[in-house]
């Protein structure tokens, strides 16, 4: 029988998200740690019996505040997280891309110029094995239409992340 303990938290916790509106940053680590914490004490299973595998990089942010929250809730989910670090290049994010294979690559972006590095220099040469999950107030802006053409997955916050993590049904 599958454990779907997990599923539902996270589900409940999208919806709360949705209905008030994401909680604070301090809010949202206290969360994750506390569901970590709550899947270690009751030894529940992470969504996948092969967890795919999340690597991070950001284009141009230095700090990199929207990787913790979703490496977070990426680990309280059951992915194998590696982050590869800030502000990367754009070759050097294809080529970890082509030696690494992450199953997804979660990148923050902040401008519109690091937003054209990732349409023109990194999405066309992307091995088709790693889907990248693109976020960041740059895509809050891009009209619905424009986010459909992109050839990546654009999610513009914590809850967007947590809801595609959890309709991802391939088993890696």
């Amino acid at each position: 029988m599958h454990d779907n303990r997990l599923q539902t938290a996270l589900a409940r916790l999208c919806n709360a998200w949705e209905a008030r509106g994401l909680f604070s940053r301090h809010r949202l680590i206290t969360v994750g740690k506390q569901m970590a914490q709550w899947r270690q004490d009751k030894n529940i299973p992470g969504l996948w019996p092969r967890p795919p595998v999340l690597a991070t990089a950001t284009l141009d942010d230095g700090i990199g505040m929207g990787l913790d929250l979703i490496e977070l809730y990426a680990g309280v989910a059951g992915m194998r997280i590696e982050r590869w670090g800030l502000l990367m290049e754009p070759d050097a994010l294809v080529e970890k891309c082509k030696t690494g294979c992450p199953d997804l690559l979660g990148l923050t972006v902040l401008r519109e110029d690091a937003m054209d590095l990732l349409d023109k220099g990194i999405a066309p040469r992307m091995p088709g094995a790693t889907t990248i999950l693109a976020g960041g107030p740059v895509f809050r802006m891009l009209p619905l239409s424009e986010q459909k053409e992109k050839p990546y997955v654009i999610l513009p916050d914590l809850s967007a992340f947590v809801r595609y993590v959890l309709g991802l049904n391939r088993i890696c």
